[in-house]
């Protein structure tokens, strides 16, 4: 009896096989994720026990086993079994899309140091270039002038 009302309280947003847009899930929902699926949203497992793939987040190759109560991330696989999972951080607030706003940030964002080399390049390119130029002139005009004496010589 006690099953029946939690399955009739919950929603399941794998009802009848039906895939659903991530973006109708809300925090608290339960899911249903089947084997080899992803996750769709970092959750807590509420039913059931399986391995999953973390390895896009962890870099670790062996699935992890994932039982009642454990914290699951959001775009693993499930590799084992059916899980039921509750649902605890959707959309921008997952752990997935934290690492994508964090790298998109960094790779916006100048170092200290690179700013400071940049700077000092500006300034050196500038004085470079005037060097390069006077000697060039320089180089000019002693050719110029040995060849002036040269012809006066002869």
């Amino acid at each position: 009896m006690q099953q029946l009302y939690w399955l009739l309280k919950t929603k399941m947003v794998d009802l009848l096989k039906k895939e659903n847009d991530s973006l109708l899930i809300q925090p608290s929902d339960t899911l249903k994720v089947l084997l080899s699926t992803k996750i769709p949203v970092d959750a807590i497992v509420t039913w059931g026990s399986s391995y999953v793939n973390e390895s896009m987040v962890t870099n670790e190759s062996i699935p992890v086993l994932k039982e009642i109560n454990a914290f699951v991330i959001g775009g693993t696989f499930n590799w084992h079994d059916v899980l039921h999972i509750q649902a605890t951080k959707v959309g921008p607030n997952t752990v997935l899309s934290q690492i994508i706003n964090l790298v998109a940030t960094t790779q916006m964002s100048k170092a200290l140091i690179q700013k400071f080399a940049d700077y000092i390049y500006q300034r050196l390119q500038v004085l470079f270039v005037a060097c390069t130029k006077m000697a060039a002139m320089a180089s000019y005009l002693r050719l110029e002038n040995d060849g002036n004496l040269l012809q006066n010589d002869c």
